[in-house]
């Protein structure tokens, strides 16, 4: 007897858009011509979304390894032992061990001396560097000094021996005078009194820059970089505003769109990660967010409300906020008449795929004996 022929019956909801707004039947456009049309269609031609190409991020090391120098070249790193209170040819610590970091032997002999005057300080002698109110220390082959809350945040990650490496500054004020910080060869440590010390990789730090610093929009660091909760990227809170960061690159988010996010599922959810930082849109009146599942899109009228899959198509397809439909104001839900529909509103118009479209599909196999 041969086998029983198999019939499958597909949904082709996605496909196909019987109950379209009268608009896209007055193109003149088929649905074929229509939907090839969409798919398409690129949100980085519509909003140049940048993409860093060459980012080869690694989630388990801050920083993503690309520093100004080896995320573990201090790893070794130890303070000098006896430190030379004064310069003597062919004695420095110099002369024995090869200088690491980019430091030059000037640089590393100072920084010796600094260490002879910490440590004899530390016991009570001779002239002090190390003030009981600046609580400053040197860290060979820096000759810079790092000082109080900061060196205890330093320390505590490690020194040299963390990614940060060595310091490459003293402790520095900020522009709102209210701050300190230390820039060090792979990244930042910023101290506010109200926030605590932080520090800053160097990959973060470029988002934090384009944003505006501790003066723009996001304020100060208020955690370290740590892994996301997929295990997969990185992500850092700062008062107001959060970086995440993973293989398709970097970006600031935060308010509405981020608790929108959040909302979803964040990393987690059908959005997964950011893709730009929140931008605002080119009527100049709302704000969004690319992710790598689809978009959010604020609206001081209508709030944040995610689109994506073939509604964000379409959307992009008659122009986004500034074409046929305006801004969405809710995100997409299935239709109680017909489960496998979707439905979006949006402030001049509503997207609904098909009530009922199935299209049957005969797989015919060979019959055997």
């Amino acid at each position: 007897m041969g086998k029983p022929k198999l019939l499958v019956w597909a949904s082709a909801s996605v496909l196909m858009l019987s109950l379209a707004p009268p608009s896209f039947a007055q193109t003149g456009e088929s649905l074929a011509d229509q939907m090839a049309y969409a798919e398409q269609v690129s949100l980085a031609d519509r909003y140049s979304l940048q993409v860093q190409p060459d980012e080869t991020l690694n989630s388990q090391e801050p920083g993503f390894d690309k520093n100004n120098v080896d995320n573990q070249a201090g790893v070794n790193w130890n303070p000098t032992l006896k430190p030379q209170a004064e310069i003597i040819p062919g004695k420095m610590r110099s002369d024995r061990e090869e200088i690491p970091g980019g430091f030059t032997k000037e640089e590393a002999d100072l920084a010796e001396l600094q260490e002879a005057q910490e440590q004899a300080a530390a016991l009570g002698e001779g002239p002090s560097l190390r003030s009981a109110a600046s609580h400053c220390s040197t860290y060979w082959p820096s000759p810079y000094q790092v000082c109080g809350a900061i060196r205890e945040k330093y320390d505590s990650m490690g020194g040299p021996r963390s990614f940060l490496t060595w310091p490459k500054s003293n402790e520095l004020g900020v522009p709102d005078g209210v701050g300190r910080r230390n820039e060090f060869l792979n990244g930042h440590i910023y101290w506010q009194p109200d926030t605590g010390a932080h520090s800053v990789s160097t990959h973060f730090a470029t988002v934090w820059a384009r944003n505006g610093w501790e003066a723009g929009r996001m304020g100060y660091p208020t955690s370290d970089e740590y892994v996301a909760a997929d295990g997969v990227g990185r992500r850092q809170d700062f008062q107001d505003w959060h970086i995440m960061g993973s293989l398709a690159g970097m970006a600031a988010i935060g308010g509405a769109i981020f608790d929108k996010w959040v909302e979803l599922g964040a990393e987690l959810g059908p959005l997964s990660y950011p893709l730009n930082d929140e931008t605002a849109t080119a009527d100049g009146t709302g704000r969004y967010n690319n992710f790598l599942g689809g978009v959010i899109f604020w609206h001081p009228q209508y709030g944040a409300h995610d689109v994506s899959g073939v509604p964000l198509l379409i959307w992009s397809k008659s122009g986004y906020e500034q074409g046929q439909w305006g801004y969405p104001t809710s995100s997409a839900a299935h239709r109680d008449d017909y489960p496998i529909a979707t439905y979006q509103e949006f402030s001049k118009s509503r997207w609904t795929s098909p009530q009922k479209l199935l299209i049957p599909v005969t797989l015919l196999s060979t019959a055997s004996p």
